[in-house]
């Protein structure tokens, strides 16, 4: 399913409209005009648009353009993890690592390991084992303590 944005793309780059031909603007604007209609009219029927699609559809690229520079390394895990249970984990773990008060100090992968499991045994969530995560949620600890704090530089 395309976006409106997307659509407009591919019918301009099938019919091969040059948009920055100002002779040819009114006649562009009636194609653009055109293109609105069909993907509303035709595009989006009741048989091929399920809303709730969508929205998750939408939601999902959301969520990926909100972790993409946050958290690369778990950019996958997370999305995959909402797409299953429609959690957004990174949040749950964010406030969770905001009450451990020498987070700031954590600097190899044991701590983040340690506090992955520390995590996962004190989350209550009915639907899934998080021990079955906890190598992904501490990468995900690592991944936050990186964008909250950097990379500590020792001397």
């Amino acid at each position: 399913m395309l976006t409106i944005d997307e659509y407009i793309a591919e019918l301009k780059k099938t019919d091969k409209l040059d948009e920055f031909d100002s002779l040819k603007q009114s006649e562009n604007m009636a194609a653009v005009m055109k293109y609105v209609m069909s993907y509303f009219n035709e595009y989006l029927t009741m048989e091929t648009c399920d809303a709730e699609i969508i929205k998750l559809k939408h939601t999902m690229d959301k969520l990926g353009e909100e972790i993409q520079n946050r958290y690369p390394k778990s950019k996958d895990f997370i999305l995959n993890f909402y797409l299953q249970y429609k959690i957004k984990i990174h949040k749950d773990i964010e406030k969770w690592t905001e009450n451990i008060s020498y987070f700031s100090f954590f600097y190899c992968e044991e701590d983040f390991c340690l506090a992955a499991k520390s995590f996962c045994s004190s989350y209550k969530f009915k639907e899934a084992n998080l021990e079955e995560y906890e190598s992904e949620i501490a990468t995900l600890i690592g991944d936050i303590k990186q964008y909250k704090y950097g990379r500590a530089k020792f001397i």
